[in-house]
């Protein structure tokens, strides 16, 4: 906060630029698919990011075992708050709101939660069948656990689109766009060239870029600092976001 305050006059600057940023990004959504179908994207959003990145059997067994947690453990219910609060916060923000833009990043901490009803929800549907069944039903379960981060990847890796790019975020071979890759080249190569003719010493700035994260940004080491640092020319309202 002090660094934002001395950036730039204010300690809450990273908040409101956020906001702003938020707001943009969803006046560009309802651009893109119109009000109603923006809004159903928002509304199922969390539920839909478990789906594909749990699987949808996995995801439908978790939903049925916090269900059934709820109602014959009710001591445990906090887990379950803790799942409902912030997912609900971010949905009415997004899908009634229309203030904030949700993103796979944020739906982490509620999807992990789902994981440990799993096996709740699979005795519970699987609860009358035969022994055959289960084994079937599980193996199922396991199967589509596998494939679906498979086909996501594959579906993803160095693949341009609309959905591709919808679901890069999520995908376990996520790679940044061409066009971030070539900023980045070409940045590296401006580096590269200023470092060959100065003789003056570098100072350090804090703003940092998606791309200077790729792997062909020279990074340096300055003195004092006993780490390696990136040097951007980032806009400093970027640099404590």
């Amino acid at each position: 906060m002090q660094g934002n305050e001395v950036a730039t006059g204010s300690a809450f600057a990273a908040i409101a630029h956020i906001e702003s940023f938020h707001r943009a990004w969803v006046n560009e959504g309802l651009s893109r698919w119109g009000p109603i179908l923006y809004r159903l994207q928002n509304l199922f959003f969390w539920p839909g990011i478990a789906v594909v990145t749990l699987s949808p059997l996995v995801a439908f067994f978790g939903f049925v075992g916090m269900a059934k947690a709820w109602k014959e453990r009710p001591r445990h219910r906090w887990v379950l708050w803790l799942i409902i609060i912030p997912t609900a916060y971010f949905t009415i923000r997004s899908a009634v709101l229309l203030s904030f833009q949700p993103l796979g990043r944020f739906t982490t901490g509620e999807i992990a939660l789902v994981l440990p009803y799993v096996y709740f929800g699979f005795l519970a549907v699987a609860g009358r069948m035969t022994a055959n069944q289960r084994r079937m039903l599980a193996t199922a379960t396991i199967g589509s656990a596998l494939a679906v981060p498979l086909w996501l990847g594959s579906f993803t890796f160095r693949n341009q689109g609309k959905i591709q790019n919808s679901l890069r975020p999520i995908s376990p071979t996520s790679t940044n766009p061409p066009e971030g890759m070539q900023v980045a080249g070409s940045s590296a190569n401006r580096s590269v060239r200023r470092a060959e003719g100065s003789s003056s010493t570098p100072t350090p700035s804090t703003g940092i870029s998606k791309s200077l994260f790729s792997p062909g940004f020279p990074k340096r080491r300055w003195p004092g600092t006993g780490g390696t640092l990136f040097k951007s020319d980032c806009s400093p309202r970027n640099r404590f976001t």
